[in-house]
């Protein structure tokens, strides 16, 4: 009761604070009255020599700062144009109102583009990291796909699952919200080229104001929206072997009141692959086994299309309209070579299936913003809309043939449909509480339907075919989930904090209609997070964050059948899943260099009901690997990430993850426990060769670890890429090999009582590609050095 009556009267004693506050507006603009976003003005008390504050602008250039009675000096700042300085600007008992402030180009600074700095490819802040696409070379004609293996601490599996810090309970949006881009299954990801993306953050310990959804965190990835005034664009162009062809174009023009964007991509490409295994089964006293040998390629061609508008009412207020259309067809193929030996060692089958697939995709999204500001510049209102459909057709027509009988062939087919509906509302209202706290509170709902049908069927003798029952399925899901969140923040001299607390109620209901087995799972569940930093002094800062978090049974992790590729080898899911409740803490400290940043963290999980994939055999030989509920995991890790420029010419980052896992569990009668550490590990290199080359290395490296029923082996892959740029800086030329030493390969053993595995799987094959980039406008380019991570995300001075 003490701290509560304490907190009240402290939130009494800041509202009073701010009501003695006025405020001194005004607009900064350029010479033909359009508005700076995030105009730099300095505050310096005339009284007060040691009193400075620093505010920035929003993107209309307007500003309302809130300030003590005072005299004060206001310089405003803008790169390439003349600082401005108003002098003595009297606050007494009312707001002042500075009208329009002018500001002149700067031609002496204009002549300086050769000395300009490159952004940081890598920005370390306190709570995140963000990763620039576009500064790192080897992502040019990427996918986003292939734009994540070049994270630090992301690994993408030879199945496309994604995951982070060892755990693929890792939540992955779009702009900050869910996207029909991505996909069930992730694999939306490898039709986004990387030209549509312009940095992807890593937030591995969310606050209350997001979805409690991921016990990792979030992988957020930001689409491109130039905001620079005038008509901007790029233009892409990308030729690979294996095929890998690639085309994009975004575009946006900005006036004073209309900003318009879009963007348009289209690809064709093959991603070949390959794989071996070796099966070994003991059934009583018998031991039989085979060898399989696997042929693949994916692809198609994709086309994505996004178009929007935000349009500035006023200054308080902009309507943001945004629209999507993803549609893709491919054509599959997989080749599996079976030989059967008996336990004596001799041949006694070789088979051979082949699957030929069709599969065709189309997402349509659209989603409205109304974003209002107020009198403070922290106090604001915004209200979110997003509703999207999708449509996903995959069928197969299989042949197997058999050794020990030529003349028979079997005939299968296959069919799998998704549709999914989706719908989001959400609402978010900012208060500030004096110069330096804030109180967030917000709403948001979100529903979803997903129907899929998968069916199998076989043709007999007389040439009919015939269902196959057991592997037929008409499937629905459908989730809702609404939640509402109360975060407080505020900072008191170097000290900041933040306590949020976040509610969810979920209510998910699974049907098999053939069977009318019907699952409802229904929760209640408050989420807590807690962050608090010190600024150590000006170059260091340590948090230390705490937050509840929730990883909910993916779609696919539910679905009794979705794959009949391999009628030995199925992965299914397990309707009967329940969710993952995870405790995670966090110890970061945030170093700036001279030439760099260091932020080593020390981070803690505790899994209760951890969702583990497990493979069980029967007497025949097939095996079926699927996800069942452990009992508890408890993780520790320590990460080290970095940046530091050994020269003008020479940058360099990479990141250090050391990790170790205790687990413990039981399936039926299987125990399944393990004791595991690993540690991953990226280091990037690009070194400038001239003022107009640049060539870059990456390398990527994950040690061997123990899993539940056995060991993943080393991963280990080299890109490399060579960049060169054209006509004062809006062209550039991208020659870039991915995995050079084509090792990207995931090896697996699983060693049970009755079952042995030995697995060699490639995704996707070396990869060389070539891209011409046109930018309408040449990049822009920051004077000089500043902290990596100042002016965005965290608990800094720009929260409050």
């Amino acid at each position: 009761m003490r701290h509560a009556i304490l907190l009240i009267g402290l939130l009494i004693g800041a509202l009073t604070t701010w009501a003695q506050l006025h405020s001194i507006q005004g607009q900064v603009v350029d010479e033909v009255n359009l508005g700076f976003p995030q105009a730099l003005i300095k505050v310096q008390s005339t009284t007060d020599s040691t009193k400075l504050l620093t505010y920035f602008s929003d993107f209309q250039g307007k500003f309302d700062i809130k300030l003590e009675c005072d005299t004060y000096d206001l310089e405003f700042i803008f790169t390439s144009f003349t600082p401005k300085t108003l002098p003595d600007i009297t606050l007494d008992s009312t707001d002042v109102n500075l009208g329009t402030i002018q500001l002149k180009p700067n031609i002496e600074i204009l002549k300086e583009v050769e000395i300009m700095a490159d952004r940081q490819q890598l920005t370390l802040e306190i709570d995140k990291k963000v990763y620039r696409v576009d500064e790192n070379t080897t992502n040019s004609g990427a996918s986003a796909t292939e734009v994540l293996e070049n994270i630090p601490s992301v690994a993408v599996d030879v199945e496309g699952n994604i995951s982070l810090r060892g755990s693929e309970n890792v939540r992955i949006l779009v702009d900050g919200k869910p996207s029909g881009l991505i996909g069930n299954d992730n694999s939306g990801l490898s039709q986004i080229p990387s030209s549509m993306i312009e940095k992807v953050e890593i937030i591995t310990n969310p606050s209350s104001r997001y979805d409690a959804q991921g016990d990792v965190g979030i992988i957020n990835i930001v689409l491109k929206k130039e905001l620079q005034k005038g008509l901007n664009g790029n233009f892409e162009g990308t030729l690979g072997y294996p095929t890998a062809h690639r085309s994009s174009m975004n575009l946006n023009y900005r006036t004073k009141h209309i900003n318009i964007f879009g963007g348009y991509g289209i690809s064709n490409q093959r991603r070949p692959g390959t794989g071996a295994s070796f099966q070994k089964f003991y059934s009583g006293d018998s031991v039989f086994y085979y060898q399989k040998t696997n042929e693949r390629e994916r692809g198609g061609i994709g086309h994505n299309l996004t178009l929007g508008t935000d349009w500035y009412i006023n200054d308080k207020n902009t309507i943001t309209l945004t629209g999507l259309y993803r549609t893709s067809k491919g054509d599959n193929f997989s080749i599996n070579t079976y030989q059967d030996f008996d336990g004596n060692n001799t041949l006694v089958n070789t088979s051979r299936r082949e699957d030929n697939e069709l599969e065709t995709k189309k997402t349509i999204e659209g989603a409205l913003n109304y974003e209002k500001s107020f009198a403070h510049k922290n106090q604001k209102l915004v209200f979110q809309t997003k509703i999207f459909e999708s449509d996903d057709r995959e069928s197969s027509d299989l042949g197997q043939t058999f050794s020990v009988n030529p003349d028979s062939i079997l005939q299968q087919s296959s069919s799998n449909t998704e549709d999914e509906f989706n719908f989001l509302a959400q609402l978010d209202y900012t208060h500030p509480v004096n110069e330096h706290g804030k109180l967030e509170l917000g709403a948001k709902s979100n529903t979803r339907r997903i129907d899929n049908n998968f069916a199998v069927s076989q043709t007999d003798d007389s040439g009919n075919n015939v269902p196959l029952g057991i592997f037929n399925n008409d499937f629905r899901y459908d989730e809702a989930i609404h939640a509402a969140f109360a975060q407080y923040g505020a900072k008191h001299k170097k000290t900041a904090y933040q306590l949020g607390l976040r509610g969810e109620y979920t209510s998910i209901t699974t049907t098999l209609f053939k069977t009318n087995d019907i699952n409802e799972r229904t929760y209640l569940n408050l989420f807590p997070s807690l962050f608090i930093s010190n600024e150590i002094d000006s170059n260091s800062t340590l948090q230390l964050s705490y937050s509840r978090r929730i990883s909910r049974p993916r779609f696919r992790h539910l679905l009794p059948f979705y794959s009949f590729q391999d009628n030995r080898n199925f992965y299914t899911g397990n309707p009967n899943l329940n969710p993952v409740f995870t405790h995670s803490v966090e110890l970061g400290y945030l170093r700036y260099l001279k030439k760099g940043s260091l932020l080593p963290s020390l981070y803690y999980r505790n899994n209760r009901g951890v969702i583990n994939r497990i493979t069980i055999s029967d007497s025949l030989g097939i095996t079926q690997t699927l996800p069942v509920n452990l009992s508890t995991e408890n993780a520790f890790g320590l990460e080290l990430s970095g940046n530091y420029d050994i020269s003008k010419h020479w940058k360099c980052n990479g990141s250090l993850n050391l990790f170790y896992s205790v687990l413990r569990g039981q399936y039926e009668s299987l125990v399944l426990n393990q004791n595991t550490f690993m540690f991953t590990g990226q280091f990037s290199s690009k070194i400038d060769i001239g003022k107009k080359s640049a060539f870059q290395t990456q390398f990527h490296y994950r040690s061997p670890s123990q899993t539940t029923q056995g060991l993943r082996k080393s991963i280990y892959s080299i890109d490399l890429a060579l960049s060169r740029e054209f006509f004062n800086k809006k062209a550039e030329l991208v020659f870039a090999v991915r995995d050079l030493l084509n090792s990207r390969r995931w090896r697996t053993v699983v060693d049970t009582e009755n079952y042995f595995l030995e697995s060699d799987y490639q995704r996707q094959r070396r990869q060389f590609t070539l891209s011409f980039v046109y930018h309408l406008k040449a990049p822009k380019r920051n004077k000089g050095s500043r902290k990596p991570g100042s002016g965005a995300g965290g608990i800094g001075e720009d929260d409050f």
